[in-house]
């Protein structure tokens, strides 16, 4: 009861809302915190992708509306200090370019689909214990996206 009250008052303040099996059912704000595989969202700081962007909020919609990216995949990064870039670049290609084969259908390398991802800034891993990277899809070249990319195999 408490839930599904929680959901409605997140989708009155403008916040996604979720379906019962967790499927975004109504598009809204997002926290970056809560995006699970297979949401489907806009990021417009994703999209520029011009150097260390920090995004706090997505706008999440269903996946057969149009939408530029679709989580697809995430794990955690082991405990200690705080990576390099070139730490966390490594295991997102470690862990991303795997599971991307296995969610399209297809290899990366034949794949027209492309791959980014979240991870924690320094303030979240010390502030917030974030270890979670997640590993999200796009189309090329800027172009939105209709329905889910799972199994789609191209």
């Amino acid at each position: 009861m408490l839930s599904g009250c929680a959901s409605s008052l997140s989708t009155l303040l403008g916040g996604a809302g979720r379906d019962e099996n967790g499927q975004i059912e109504s598009g809204g704000d997002l926290d970056v915190f809560t995006i699970t595989v297979g949401d489907c969202f806009f990021d417009d700081a994703l999209a520029a992708a011009t150097g260390e962007e920090q995004t706090s909020t997505v706008r999440a919609v269903p996946c057969d509306e149009k939408h530029a990216f679709e989580a697809y995949h995430d794990f955690t990064l082991p405990e200690g200090e705080y990576p390099t870039v070139d730490a966390i670049d490594e295991a997102a290609a470690d862990e991303c370019l795997p599971a991307f084969d296995e969610y399209i259908g297809v290899s990366y390398e034949d794949s027209k689909y492309d791959f980014s991802y979240y991870s924690p800034s320094r303030e979240t891993w010390e502030y917030r214990d974030d270890r979670l990277v997640s590993c999200v899809l796009t189309a090329p070249e800027g172009e939105t996206l209709t329905g889910s990319l799972k199994g789609v195999g191209e």
